[in-house]
């Protein structure tokens, strides 16, 4: 809430020493080290192998994490866990699109968007696909983005552009 990653991935990793199960400390480690990967940090390789091992440790901790409260109904907790590998699986397309690996991106956004179907993992995935040279793919993500009168109007503007770049590198073959 602070804004203080460097504290934050600091008690984060410390809290995973006390409990290496905890399915949020994984992914808010894994979230904060991803904010932090520069193309040209001399510890690039470093932090992106950490920031995969905490998002794959999310989604493998999501599977086996029990209740926290016995009243929760299944659905909900259900429902909550797959939310949470599909921020883990975001993460993971992020860091596949830093390293410029667009199938891999491409995958790990299709598990986000099945796990929790928001406009943003779609527009990543569009995005990916225009990366990679998919273009007839990116453009039909963008027009069924784009038919949503409640599109938020940064991922109008987002999708709008991929759109862009997608006809123009269609339209150059």
């Amino acid at each position: 809430m602070k804004r203080d990653d460097i504290h934050a991935e600091i008690y984060g990793t410390k809290a995973l020493d006390n409990n290496p199960k905890s399915y949020q400390m994984t992914l808010l480690v894994g979230e904060v080290v991803m904010g932090h990967i520069g193309e040209h940090d001399i510890d690039r390789d470093e932090k992106l192998a950490k920031a995969a091992k905490a998002f794959n440790d999310t989604i493998e901790l999501v599977k086996t994490a029990e209740k926290p409260n016995p009243a929760l109904p299944d659905a909900t907790w259900a429902e909550f866990k797959k939310g949470e590998a599909a921020e883990a699986h975001n993460g993971l397309g992020l860091l596949a699109i830093y390293r410029k690996d667009y199938p891999t991106a491409v995958t790990e956004f299709k598990a986000a968007i099945e796990g929790d179907p928001q406009d943003a993992y779609t527009t990543r995935l569009a995005s990916a696909y225009q990366l990679s040279g998919n273009n007839d793919e990116a453009i039909a993500l963008c027009d069924k983005l784009l038919a949503n009168p409640q599109i938020h109007p940064q991922i109008k503007a987002a999708v709008t552009s991929i759109k862009s770049q997608a006809t123009n590198a269609k339209n150059k073959k």
